[in-house]
This record gives structure tokens, sequence and C-alpha cells, in this order.
């Protein structure tokens, strides 16, 4: 396949939410364009948004983007919403017709009493690519369980998980402040990531987020987490710090990643973050260790509980348009 490469500078305004975490980035947006423009033409092209150079700023920040496509797709701005670039082009590709389904598949009313269309579309689906169609019949279950069923466990795990190794708690990450400081609402989490640790004190612990401090480049999120950590008595033997995430897709892709390389044993994860972000950290690390189960042939991850930290007033909520960008970034070929 012959690739046209588009490569432009575009001054866009943002905030310092780059992450996804809980940031200014997880409000109530429709499905953006230009995703529904990529799912269009996966039968016939590979986008990958890679953003070579990210520097949050708390006004306007430039950000060099480079698009691959055969279709010469350019994106007006780089956000969370329509910017968290893949690590790898996938092992797999939509035909023209499945890619056409999960456009329709993500814009589906997941409360609503009556899924018969959800349930047409998945037949279809499968009716033209089985396996296909089996892998996105179980994401788009789970994301009807996560919006309707979901139990959150408020400052711990519960009492009946493995008690072993086997086991990896999942922290998501939140903004830094511009001096590398953690905020309240990440400072939040790690106090229930720590109850949690010492609950289980066999069990590995994954902190994934990438570099947002404004004054301090260099600083991570994932790193002052296992600094913070380590300082409260956690083994840092026990740690998995992920540290390029700038999207919750990142830290579900390159989280699944580190994990398998890095604690090969670990067969189940634990979400901790904020309550009003469970859901979604819950779907996207769900659809990449079932992405990447479908595509090694190897047995996904079960995703088996949470523990969250308690906003009175998270300010916004997870829209379903963001939640569906974010889980396409995931599950883009």
């Amino acid at each position: 396949m012959k690739y046209t490469f588009i490569r432009s500078v575009i001054p866009l305004a943002m905030t310092i939410c780059l992450t996804a975490c809980g940031r200014s980035s997880d409000v109530a947006e429709p499905l953006p364009d230009a995703v529904a423009t990529a799912v269009e033409d996966a039968a016939d092209s590979e986008v990958i948004v890679a953003t070579e150079s990210v520097v949050a700023t708390e006004s306007a920040v430039a950000t060099e983007v480079t698009v691959v496509t055969e279709s010469a797709v350019a994106t007006e701005s780089v956000s969370e919403t329509d910017a968290a670039p893949a690590t790898q082009p996938h092992n797999y590709s939509y035909t023209k017709e499945t890619s056409t389904i999960v456009k329709k598949l993500m814009k589906c009313d997941l409360k609503a009493s009556d899924t018969s269309d959800l349930q047409s579309l998945l037949d279809d689906m499968k009716a033209s690519d089985p396996d296909m169609g089996d892998l996105w019949d179980g994401i788009m279950n789970y994301w009807i369980y996560t919006e309707n069923s979901l139990e959150i466990n408020y400052d711990n795990l519960p009492d009946d998980l493995p008690d072993d190794d086997s086991l990896c708690i999942v922290m998501a990450g939140y903004e830094l402040g511009r001096d590398g400081q953690m905020r309240p609402e990440l400072v939040d989490r790690m106090v229930t990531g720590l109850a949690c640790a010492r609950k289980y004190p066999n069990a590995y612990i994954l902190v994934t987020g990438g570099p947002t401090a404004h004054d301090k480049k260099n600083t991570t999120e994932a790193g002052a987490m296992a600094a913070w950590l380590v300082d409260h008595g956690v083994e840092e033997n026990r740690l998995l710090v992920e540290e390029k995430a700038l999207s919750t897709a990142h830290n579900a892709t390159y989280g699944n990643a580190l994990i398998r390389e890095k604690a090969p044993q670990v067969r189940s994860l634990a979400v901790v973050t904020s309550d009003y972000h469970v859901g979604l950290v819950s779907l996207l690390f769900y659809a990449e260790t079932q992405r990447y189960a479908f595509e090694t042939g190897t047995a996904p991850f079960d995703i088996i509980s949470n523990a969250a930290s308690r906003v009175d007033d998270p300010g916004e909520k997870i829209s379903h348009g963001l939640a569906a960008t974010l889980l396409w970034n995931v599950m883009e070929p």
C-alpha cells in the first residue's frame, strides 16, 4: 500500500489535560468527524496519528503531528479526543463492511432497554467476519456492562481477589501540576491504591502516565506515583512503571504491553482510579487485552475488580463520544 505522509504544525488551544485520567478533556462531546472518517477509511488505509512533540501548557500550545494515511486524513487539532496514537499497526484489518458496522456500533445507545439494533449490527459483523464479530460482541457487551451494571468499590478492593502475583493492580494517573507535583485528585487515587497494595501484598502494581508537568518536562505521572508508593512502604520490585502514556487509550495499550513483558504470570487486573473514571479505564483495558489476545492467540487478562477514590464534583462526566473515540484509538488497525 502506498502511503501519503502529511506533516503539519497546528497551533491549538488546550489545557494541560492530555491523559484522559480525569482531565478536563474528559468532557461531553460527540464522536469527532476525524474518528468517524478514520473508521470509514480503515478498509483502504491505515491511519496512525503520532504526536512527535507534546508540550502541555495551560494556554495555547503548538504540537507537531504526523498523519500517515493513504487518503490523507488531516486533523485540525490534537487532543485527548482524536489523537491518541497507536503504538504499532495492529495485525488485523477491517473490511469496508466491518468498518462501517463499527462506526454504527459506536453510536448505539448503550442504556436503551431495547438492544435489538445493536445486536443486529453484531450479527451482520459475524456474518461478514465471524472472528471480528465475536471480538466486537464481547467488547460491546462489556461496554454495556460498564455503563449500566458496574459496581464501584470505594477506598479498597474487595476480599475475594487472588492473593498472589497473578493479580496486577492498575493505577491510572492524573495530570501533574506545573511544578511536577501530584494534584489532590491523584493523591486521593494514590491513597486508595496504597490501601489496595497493602491488602494484596503479593500483587504487582502498574502505575501509568506520561510527562504532563508544564515546568518539569522530564517528570512523569507514573514516576511521581511510583516514588510516592515507595516512600509509603511499597516494595519497588512490585512496581511496573509505564511513563509514555498521554491518554487513557495509551494507558491501556502501553500498560498491557508492559505487564506482559515484565510480569508474564499476571492473569487478572484490578483498576484503581477516581469513581467517575472507573468505567472508562475498565473498558479500555478490557478492549486492549481482548484485542491483544485476538491477535496473538494468547489468553486475555480478566478485569476482575476495581477500587475508587471519591470525587464529590468531578465537573464533567465521561461522555459516550469520548469513550467511543478512545475505544477506537485502542482498536484501530
